[in-house]
């Protein structure tokens, strides 16, 4: 038999991969019996950097100089900056 070797070019969105996290999560979190808390936080935690990772992404899109000067920004700002496009 035959062996051939296949190349897969794949992109992840790094937005894409937290949502699914935080989503996971909060499932996780309504499993649980105990120490639900910990499932609770960690997908808080997840959708604030699910945000940040978005709105880099969609500003990015955007914006051609947007790594350059728009990422140091906060949540808010960057919001506002996309909005206003």
């Amino acid at each position: 038999m035959r062996r051939t070797r296949q190349t897969v070019n794949v992109i992840t969105y790094t937005h894409v991969q937290l949502y699914t996290t935080a989503r996971e999560m909060v499932a996780s979190e309504r499993r649980r019996k105990r120490r639900k808390w910990e499932c609770a936080m960690a997908a808080m935690v997840f959708s604030a950097f699910f945000l940040e990772a978005y709105l880099n992404y969609v500003g990015s899109e955007l914006f051609p100089s947007w790594p350059a000067e728009d990422e140091q920004k906060r949540p808010k700002e960057k919001l506002r900056l996309i909005a206003s496009k």
